[in-house]
C-alpha cells in the first residue's frame, strides 16, 4: 500500500532572455506585490544580479515544520519556490500565475523561452518498515559479494530516469526515487519537467499548465508505477 503523496516542495523557473533589472523596478515590484493576496511576500533584498523576496513561516529551528517561501530574480530566469509548503498545488498556481503576470508589468521582461518545474514529495509506504529494504529488493538486489566489493552497505538507495518529450507530452521529464533519511518509510521522489517555445505576455496559460503537467507525472504515472511494484 502506497500513502498519496505529500508535496514538500514546488519549484517554477520562468526562463527569458537575458536582462538587467533595474532597483527602481524590482521595488516596484515588491511594493505592488504586497497588495495581492496570492503573493504577499514580507521580506526583500536585492543583489547582483535582482532580487529576492520571502517570507518564513515557523520556527527555523523545527526542520520540516518550517515553510519557506521565496520569488528570486536572476539575469535570465525568476524563479517562485516553496519548500515545506502550507499550500496546495492550485495556491501554488495562483501564486505562480499572480508572480508571473506582475513580472511582466513590472519588469523588462520581453516573453519566456522556456519553463522548468520541479515538484518533491514523500510517499509512505504502509507495508514495508525500511524503505532501502524495498528499493534493493525490486532494483538492486544487493547480496554478500557485492557488498565485499562495495566494503559495506549502502545507506542510500536511489535511481534516476529520463523521459523524452514525446508527441502528446512536450515536456522533457527527469524523476528521482530515493529512500528518505528523516524517515526509513518514506521514499524522497522528485520531478523536474522542462517545457520549451516561446510564452507570450498575453498568453501565460502554458506556464500553468506546465505545473499542473509535472504534478501530474509525478502523483500520477510514477507513483502509479511504484504502488504497482509495491504490490508485485
Amino acid at each position: 500500500m502506497l500513502t498519496d503523496p505529500r508535496s514538500i516542495a514546488f519549484v517554477v523557473d520562468a526562463i527569458h532572455p537575458q536582462i538587467q533589472h533595474s532597483p527602481q523596478a524590482l521595488q516596484s515590484f515588491f511594493g505592488r506585490q504586497a497588495e495581492i493576496p496570492e503573493m504577499g511576500y514580507l521580506n526583500f533584498n536585492t543583489n547582483a544580479f535582482g532580487a529576492q523576496l520571502t517570507t518564513v513561516y515557523g520556527p527555523a529551528s523545527l526542520p520540516g515544520s518550517t515553510a519557506h517561501s521565496a520569488l528570486s530574480f536572476g539575469a535570465d530566469r525568476f524563479q517562485i519556490k516553496e519548500e515545506w509548503p502550507r499550500i496546495g498545488l492550485d495556491d501554488f498556481v495562483g501564486r505562480a500565475m499572480k508572480s508571473t503576470e506582475l513580472a511582466f508589468d513590472c519588469l523588462a521582461i520581453p516573453q519566456l523561452v522556456a519553463v522548468q518545474c520541479t515538484i518533491r514529495s514523500l510517499v509512505n509506504l504502509a507495508t514495508q518498515e525500511d524503505c532501502r529494504t524495498f528499493l534493493d529488493g525490486e532494483f538492486f538486489r544487493i547480496d554478500d559479494e557485492d557488498r565485499g566489493l562495495l566494503g559495506r552497505q549502502p545507506g542510500l538507495f536511489g535511481l534516476r530516469m529520463a523521459f523524452p518529450a514525446t508527441e502528446d507530452d512536450k515536456g522533457v521529464h527527469n524523476v528521482r526515487i530515493e529512500s528518505f533519511n528523516g524517515d526509513p518509510r518514506s521514499l524522497f521522489l522528485e520531478e523536474t519537467g522542462v517545457w520549451t517555445g516561446v510564452i507570450q505576455k498575453s498568453d501565460l496559460r502554458p506556464v500553468e499548465a506546465a505545473i499542473r503537467e509535472a504534478y501530474g507525472f509525478l502523483t500520477g504515472g510514477v507513483t502509479d508505477w511504484i504502488a504497482e511494484r509495491l504490490s508485485d
